[in-house]
This record gives structure tokens, sequence and C-alpha cells, in this order.
């Protein structure tokens, strides 16, 4: 919440979609979303991994760390488990990499004027699984997190 409390922040870079030109897209920043599977604790309470702000930047330099655990390798990789979602100007859309791998677009264009974080959840068919951590967790077998 510190990062984008409103959830209307943006980052442009190449489209991540295999079946795309890697032509520039506009990610929706979300800290926990691209890790969330990995977490570590804090007096003894479970907190999610986090991105940096180089996990945007697809010219950092290697060895940047692009999250909080340093599990993440390359700017904008989502592990299985975990989501990203765009914008895509070609066709004005809500783009998705899904927490199975699957890359997704929203039936209807984004809605300009709305918050983009609630616009986006309104353009895709709702996914309890998304935010079931624990769920997500079984489902992709998780790197064991440390303590």
């Amino acid at each position: 919440m510190l990062a984008d409390p409103y959830g209307n922040h943006f980052v442009r870079a190449p489209d991540i979609d295999p079946d795309s030109d890697a032509h520039l897209v506009s990610y929706l920043v979300e800290v926990g979303d691209p890790c969330e599977v990995f977490s570590y604790s804090i007096a003894g309470v479970k907190v999610s991994d986090f991105v940096t702000p180089e996990y945007y930047n697809v010219y950092a330099a290697e060895g940047e760390p692009l999250d909080h655990l340093g599990r993440l390798i390359h700017p904008l990789e989502v592990p299985a488990g975990c989501y990203i979602s765009w914008i895509d100007p070609e066709d004005g859309r809500w783009h998705q990499k899904l927490p199975d791998g699957e890359f997704v677009t929203a039936a209807r264009k984004a809605h300009r004027t709305r918050n983009p974080r609630d616009d986006r959840d309104e353009s895709f068919p709702a996914d309890e699984e998304r935010h079931d951590l624990p769920a997500l967790l079984e489902r992709f077998e998780a790197v064991p997190t440390s303590a």
C-alpha cells in the first residue's frame, strides 16, 4: 500500500506475452502480485515478498535486486502462482499473465477514468484462487520460504 495506495501507477515496458512483438505496454504496478508465492517471517508473522522498482526496469543492471528475497532473476518475470496485469495501447484492453502461466485478454476495453486496479478486477471474471495464497502455494508447490 505504500508503493501505490490508490492503485493507479503504471510503468511502460515491452509486452511479455510471447505472441506479442514486444511493443510497449503499461504495466499496473503491484508490488506483491508478481512474487506473492514467496514469503518470509517478521516476528513470527508471514509476509509476502515484494518487487523493487528495478523489477519493472527491463534495462536493470545484472545483479540488481528485483524482489526483496532475491528469487526473481529477470525484470517482469512472473513465477508460477503469481500474476501481472497491463493495458495494451494497441487494443485498449487489460491483459494478464495468470498464476498458471496462461496469457489472457479482457473482453472489454479498459475504462480511462476509473481506478485502474478496480477496472482491471472488473475486466476479468472473478478468480477466487488469484488471492488465495494457501491454494496457490499448494497448487504451484512454491519453494519453501525462509524464516
